[in-house]
């Protein structure tokens, strides 16, 4: 049965406070699927807009927002469909809404190969895709990678140098390569530096022009300017690789913000950035952090 009597629209009555402006009005977490560098990604949606005094509404056409979403999952999410959408659900408030408001976060997932042996398997990243009217747009990952701490490592280096000393004082003995050998096998490991699980969080602020959002492509610049990304999938050769890689790649977080810095302002010159690198410390039960950011 047809229902013919109009339903009730508390939204469009008046009350007493519509007077007063809201920054932010909409609805967050909702589960939207996009395709975003080509890769799916399994989305949770914060979306909104403002609420203008002069308006004198109640509040926001809320339904609009949500069924707006679904233009989204019609092609690979690009800045320029963004912008666009951004454009459609601020008119879809026309006159009660100036600004517009959408964050879409998710794991990125990544098959990557073992360093050395023929294994693979699959990385998550963090990502957050934000844009409003205001504020244009950005894309933010955040990368997991090792740190090993260069005063621990020197350190270490003191502590088995000491040892060494201390085992070898014969006289004019010759000691020979066997002995040596034989020693840095038993001893090599009587002090150890500490290492961490580290975070690369980096935001890139990006032109509705872009083509794409380049996940992997940061990604990769950040992981190729660290040089110690985790690892999945290994065996023992991959394990030896990792630790040679940490050896070799010691840092500091501010090290590591540098080096990111550097990979992102004069290798691919992206106009504004982020950075936030957080060493997760072994040797303390607080963090180490470092931060800087750059605005052409």
């Amino acid at each position: 049965m047809t229902h013919k009597i109009p339903l009730p629209d508390p939204q469009s009555e008046s009350i007493a406070l519509d007077h007063i402006a809201l920054d932010w009005v909409g609805m967050q977490g909702i589960t939207l699927p996009v395709t975003v560098d080509s890769r799916p990604l399994h989305g949770k949606v914060d979306i909104g807009v403002d609420l203008l005094a002069e308006s004198e509404s109640r509040g926001i056409h809320m339904s609009r927002l949500y069924q707006a979403l679904e233009s989204l999952t019609s092609a690979e999410l690009t800045p320029a469909l963004i912008s666009q959408f951004l454009d459609d659900i601020k008119k879809s408030q026309s006159g009660i809404s100036s600004d517009a408001f959408i964050q879409i976060s998710g794991q990125f997932l990544l098959l990557k190969p073992a360093l050395i042996s023929d294994l693979s398997g699959w990385e998550n990243y963090p990502v957050n895709i934000s844009a409003s009217v205001p504020r244009g747009i950005s894309q933010e990952i955040k990368v997991p990678y090792s740190s090993t701490c260069p005063c621990s490592a020197s350190l270490s280096r003191q502590a088995i140098q000491q040892k060494w000393e201390q085992d070898t004082i014969l006289g004019n003995e010759v000691i020979t390569r066997d002995q040596v050998s034989l020693w840095l096998k038993e001893n090599a490991s009587i002090a150890t530096p500490h290492s961490q699980r580290s975070w690369a969080r980096v935001k890139i602020f990006l032109d509705k022009s872009e083509p794409i959002f380049p996940i992997k492509t940061l990604i990769s610049q950040v992981e190729n300017a660290l040089g110690t990304a985790v690892q999945t999938a290994v065996k023992r050769v991959d394990e030896q690789a990792f630790s040679i890689a940490n050896g070799s790649h010691q840092m500091f977080c501010e090290d590591a913000a540098r080096r990111v810095y550097q990979a992102l302002r004069y290798t691919h010159k992206y106009t504004a950035f982020d950075i936030e690198v957080i060493h997760e410390e072994s040797l303390h039960s607080h963090n180490a952090v470092a931060r800087v950011n750059y605005k052409k």
